[in-house]
């Protein structure tokens, strides 16, 4: 059975498997080593204002979302960080289901926007649309004018917000 968790220390050896395993494979290809993986989940966790979620099926750890909280003005954004699904256990939803469940928590605590970054034209961004993401397009210009590397620039294009309300999720797009 399916079940969901607040993301703890006691989950970083087995979300560092899932991490490693979700972003060495298609399409990321990333490279990770558990070691790097269990460093970086271990960073995202020890920010004071992180927010994680884990996903649990018969006591093992198939998925993760984690992000933190920063505040502008009266009001709290997220920064979704890290959200992925063992590769033998995705599209099965539990990606959409942990997502369901932190946009639940962050609407609990008051969030009023989610952020993101995500690969332009993946199966991420396709995952996110689906789920009423809402793309903002950004002018990149300015970064090219200052010699940013075009890796870097590609990785920028697609920023996505989450915007949400006392009565749930709503969907709206945001334009320059």
């Amino acid at each position: 059975m399916l079940k969901f968790h607040p993301f703890t220390t006691k989950h970083l050896k087995q979300a560092a498997k899932v991490y490693t395993a979700c972003f060495n494979a298609a399409p990321w290809h990333e490279g990770w080593t558990s070691e790097n993986s269990l460093n970086r989940l271990t960073v995202l966790l020890e920010i004071p204002s992180s927010i994680g979620i884990v996903a649990t099926q018969d006591k093992q750890l198939i998925g993760l979302s984690i992000g933190h909280c920063e505040l502008w003005t009266d009001q709290a954004h997220f920064y979704l960080n890290e959200l992925c699904v063992n590769p033998t256990d995705q599209r099965k939803e539990i990606g959409k289901k942990l997502l369901d469940e932190l946009m639940t928590e962050l609407r609990n605590r008051k969030i009023v926007s989610v952020f993101l970054l995500t690969e332009h034209a993946s199966g991420a961004e396709s995952f996110f649309l689906a789920q009423g993401v809402c793309l903002k397009n950004f002018k990149l210009d300015f970064l090219q004018q200052i010699n940013i590397s075009t890796g870097i620039v590609a990785a920028l294009v697609a920023m996505f917000i989450l915007v949400l309300s006392d009565a749930g999720l709503n969907r709206r797009r945001l334009t320059q």
